[in-house]
């Protein structure tokens, strides 16, 4: 960010951070750790002023249901590290090795669909 906004001026709208569950897992990376780390782009984009926005995606899922539980496992977390976070971003993507969307969008009223996990998020 320092080089992007400070050095050459560039406005950023917000600044987002991509919680991949799989690489936390895979470098051992503890909670408090994350908690450092986040709470460093917290202090950075504050000084700013940026809002500090997360994406939770469940990237390696091959169902919705897998989709679902580990996008709201990455809100979880963030939440439990007690991060101040302005806003996040559930990410609809395509596997396209299964030729599918994951998570369907509609409708709303299953907990599967990008419609019903954005409900979980917003009403929790």
């Amino acid at each position: 960010m320092k080089h992007i906004v400070d050095d050459n001026h560039a406005p950023l709208a917000f600044f987002e951070v991509d919680v991949d569950l799989w690489d936390i897992r895979l470098k051992n990376v503890s909670e408090r750790q994350l908690r450092a780390d986040f709470d460093l782009f917290r202090k950075t984009c504050n000084e700013r002023p940026i809002p500090l926005r997360f994406i939770a995606t469940g990237t390696h899922a091959t169902s919705a249901k897998e989709y679902r539980d580990e996008t709201l496992k990455i809100v979880q977390l963030v939440r439990k590290l007690g991060v101040a976070m302005d806003g996040v971003t559930v990410q609809s993507w395509t596997e396209y090795a299964l030729r599918r969307e994951i998570p369907p969008n509609l409708p709303s009223a299953d907990s599967t669909s990008h419609l019903g996990i954005l409900g979980t998020i917003l009403g929790s």
